[in-house]
């Protein structure tokens, strides 16, 4: 099951272990109804570097290029040539991008018009292999790529696709208010009236039905690999949990849907419930929604069915709890009010599940956006497009400043994270090293760009009206 994981991740792309730390009523997408947000890249920064001063001599000894380990990004190097895509060739153009294995999937079109495209090129030569038509142009998420199939957001439409070619497998409707669970080729469906559905993934076969149960309905369905949720997927392995209205943690089998274990909590969950799992632990955010009254973490251990409080605050706000790392999990809050009356800034607790003990704080200073993380070091974003790299126990590795909107950033490998940095003319495309923040400018993008998506082999961006594609260099 390792291998399986290790492939959906990878096939994720840049935001394989991105954790969004949105609350719950922006998780939860009421009614479901994608309206797309303008993307605004952040105001463009000169960065001045210092290289240093000395006096000029006739003769120039660069110094030796440093022995870099071999897994330390060196380059970029193009595939084929770029591709026009459908659109303005501006900022107000909208674009999404996925990757699989030997496809780029690509969604793009106006903000202005009514219909976007999407195509598939090929990673080993850059080529357009296929083109799917327009799909609607007001509600889009796509397109979202697994391992064996990529899924598109056509309206209330939720579309099954072939990568390699574009053809539809088959479609379904994304349940209002539901939810939609993929893992070990099935697709759950679960809908807002608590019915939960299973379908084999390439066919649509349904292969099982679990009707709601009442007053204790399930209220939330999620994947153990939550921290690779894509728009309103969650992605599992063999399994699934439900918290039910009732406050009851189920897991079941994502193949025919029975329970595995079931784990009592004493929280009733609304609407707007958090839930999210880190290991065996199901993590619930039981809040009031009154910023003057005390919110806490729940913590249900599926393995052994013990409950706890994992942490609390007396006031404020406290949003999704999100794994980071092996038994730690960050915690996003805002407690406490200001001289002024307002709440004190956001930060993040990082906490050892096995001790419930607070490790360390991260400040960021400003609204958080996400947390994730590999081999135990930790990367924090804010809303102003920063992002913050911290070591295991707290200690910061590198800042970045000035990233396309916070879209532009995250890790490539265990050792290696991509930034956007905007500089005066556009945005450099930087490999830091996890381990030491050494940056290294591998190319540049215009001050039009549309994000990039990456996996630990290959880069895709847009760039202008153009989508470019790269394979890293090591």
């Amino acid at each position: 099951m390792a291998a399986e994981l290790d492939e959906l991740f990878t096939a994720m792309g840049h935001q394989a272990d991105v954790l969004p730390l949105a609350g719950p009523d922006h998780a939860r997408r009421i009614g479901r109804r994608r309206i797309r947000n303008s993307v605004i890249a952040a105001t463009a920064a000169v960065l001045l570097v210092v290289a240093g001063a000395g006096i000029a001599t006739w003769r120039h000894n660069p110094s030796p290029e440093p022995i870099l380990p071999a897994n330390t990004i060196r380059g970029i190097a193009p595939i084929g040539s770029p591709l026009r895509l459908h659109g303005p060739g501006d900022e107000n153009m909208f674009s999404t991008i996925a990757i699989d294995g030997s496809r780029v999937s690509v969604a793009s079109g106006a903000f202005s018009g009514d219909s976007f495209e999407v195509i598939g090129v090929d990673t080993a030569s850059g080529a357009k292999v296929w083109d799917a038509g327009r799909i609607n142009a007001i509600e889009t998420n796509g397109p979202v790529a697994v391992p064996g199939a990529m899924f598109l957001y056509d309206g209330p439409d939720l579309s099954i696709r072939e990568p390699e070619t574009g053809a539809e497998l088959w479609k379904t409707v994304d349940p209002p208010n539901g939810d939609v669970v993929v893992g070990d080729g099935v697709l759950v469906r679960v809908n807002v009236g608590g019915l939960s559905e299973g379908f084999a993934l390439r066919t649509g076969t349904k292969l099982w039905s679990v009707p709601a149960a009442g007053d204790d309905r399930p209220r939330h369905s999620i994947g153990f690999l939550e921290g690779s949720s894509r728009h309103s997927l969650h992605f599992s392995d063999d399994r699934f949990a439900q918290l039910t209205l009732g406050g009851t943690v189920l897991v079941r089998d994502i193949r025919t849907g029975k329970i595995l274990t079931s784990v009592a909590t004493t929280v009733r969950p609304k609407l707007m419930t958090s839930f999210t799992m880190s290991g065996d632990l199901a993590l619930i955010g039981d809040t009031t929604g009154y910023l003057g009254k005390p919110s806490r973490l729940v913590a249900a251990d599926v393995s052994t069915g013990k409950v706890r409080d994992i942490y609390s605050i007396k006031n404020g706000r406290m949003r999704e709890a999100t794994p980071c790392g092996a038994q730690r999990i960050c915690v996003p809050s805002a407690e406490g009010y200001t001289a002024d009356g307002g709440l004190n800034a956001e930060d993040v607790k990082v906490i050892d599940t096995t001790t419930d003990r607070v490790l360390w704080t991260a400040r960021p200073g400003d609204i958080l956006l996400s947390a994730s993380s590999r081999a135990g070091r930790i990367f924090v974003t804010s809303v102003g497009a920063s992002g913050t790299l911290y070591d295991k126990d707290g200690r910061v590795i590198a800042r970045s400043g000035g990233s396309f909107h916070g879209a532009g950033q995250g890790w490539i490998d265990d050792e290696n994270m991509l930034m956007l940095t905007s500089t005066a003319t556009g945005y450099d495309i930087d490999a830091i090293s996890a381990v030491d923040g050494t940056r290294t400018t591998l190319g540049k993008l215009s001050t039009v760009t549309g994000g990039c998506s990456w996996t630990s082999e290959i880069l895709a961006c847009r760039d202008g009206a153009e989508l470019k594609l790269w394979r890293l260099l090591r």
